[in-house]
């Protein structure tokens, strides 16, 4: 993990992993997708409360909708140097990682826990009466056996003018790349065979400079994935 300070603000190093194809187009139209609560991996998403009964998992159903709708997240992790993060989510290591420096006012840490939130809904109050600082005490909740992903999210209002749609009809957002969100590092895969030339030729369309390009290798003496000091093949 990389904590630099710019400015006023306190900027954390994090890094995100996706096929190396999206990869390339993000990092042309400098964006990052967003993703939708019901499309994350995790099927306890926001499920991370004790609902002992029908009706408290009625109430539940709805608010989780009503939730699904107007946020979203980017999932982001401190670290890129764990093998699975590269077969879960950067295509089998033939994927991407690229790494950001973020403003940690955007952040917040996902709290891992073996068992679910002691929560108790009230049926007769919206959301089951739940105030904010409990909600988003959900929100940041996660199962103990993902703790490997070392994960950081990103909350995002999919309606605030910051968020774009290319596709509204497929429920596709992006949030564009700032100061507060800046590209730094482009690590690709140990399988890929994305070029550095592919790398700084769309770096360069996005008029991008000052981004580290890396070529990742399989450690030869642990469980890792290092950066590859001879670089790349071709």
């Amino acid at each position: 993990m990389v904590k630099v300070s710019l400015s006023q603000f306190n900027y954390m190093r994090l890094y995100h992993f996706l096929n190396a194809k999206y990869a390339l187009d993000d990092i042309k139209k400098k964006r990052i997708k967003i993703s939708l609560i019901p499309d994350l991996n995790d099927p306890f998403e926001l499920w991370t409360i004790n609902l002992p009964n029908p009706e408290h998992r009625r109430l539940w159903k709805s608010t989780v909708e009503e939730l699904s709708k107007s946020f979203g997240v980017i999932c982001l992790s401190r670290k890129w140097n764990n093998p699975l993060l590269w077969s879960h989510y950067a295509d089998k290591h033939f994927g991407i990682c690229l790494g950001f420096d973020v403003n940690d006012q955007l952040i917040k840490e996902i709290n891992y826990r073996k068992s679910k939130l002691p929560v108790c809904l009230d049926l007769k109050k919206p959301k089951g009466g739940l105030n904010q600082e409990q909600m988003q005490e959900i929100l940041y909740t996660k199962f103990s056996d993902w703790g490997y992903e070392d994960e950081v999210r990103v909350v995002v209002k999919l309606s605030t003018p910051e968020i774009n749609s290319e596709d509204p009809s497929k429920s596709l957002y992006f949030s564009d790349f700032s100061s507060q969100f800046n590209l730094k590092e482009v690590i690709v895969g140990v399988r890929s065979d994305v070029s550095k030339v592919q790398i700084e030729n769309a770096l360069q369309d996005a008029k991008y400079s000052n981004v580290q390009i890396l070529k990742a290798r399989l450690a030869f003496k642990s469980f890792r994935v290092v950066p590859n000091l001879s670089g790349f093949s071709s």
